[in-house]
């Protein structure tokens, strides 16, 4: 979408919005409903105005995913890099080189253990001898809350529940 594309309501909306920079404060948002309450044509325009918001919200993610690719891509070749370093720095320097920018050196890390379970086992084996062994993550599960809610027997434990009205949206096709 672009300018030339947008109607005169369109761009108003576009503006209210961009003039906020994300924030809907109660003068925005009555401006925003007087401009959509004028007919079909600014509600067109209002979602003339969405599919905009999202193509370029899907375009930053796009970058996003490129940029993240790029960084793992950077901390890899640095990795490499460090490890030609070490290479050189304990083949030709004896460990240790000092320059006017840099002190660089090469050294071993402590020692460290991999941990791995047998083929067939599980966590839930592990973790009937030795419970200290997993570490488990628990949280609600509200899809069985929403069951037991349903045949009225909640748990005590539970602070409060409370139907949650459903939310009314848009679509555009």
């Amino acid at each position: 979408m672009n300018l030339y594309e947008l109607s005169r309501e369109g761009l108003e909306i576009q503006n209210a919005l961009m003039e906020a920079q994300g924030e809907l404060t109660p003068d925005v948002e009555l401006r925003l409903d007087s401009l959509l309450a004028q007919g079909a044509e600014s509600i067109e325009a209002a979602a003339m105005v969405v599919r905009g918001l999202e193509a370029s919200a899907e375009a930053c993610r796009a970058e996003v995913k490129r940029l993240s690719e790029r960084a793992i891509m950077l901390e890899d070749q640095a990795e490499r890099l460090k490890a030609r370093m070490v290479f050189a720095l304990d083949t030709v320097f004896g460990g240790k080189v000092k320059t006017k920018l840099f002190t660089v050196w090469s050294m071993s890390a402590g020692p460290g253990m991999h941990f791995e379970l047998k083929p067939g086992k599980t966590l839930e084996d592990l973790e009937k001898d030795f419970p200290q062994a997993v570490r488990v993550k628990r949280e609600l599960n509200i899809s069985g809350l929403r069951e037991l809610a349903d045949e009225g027997e909640l748990p005590g434990e539970l602070l409060d529940s409370w139907p949650v009205e459903p939310k009314r949206f848009v679509r555009i096709k």
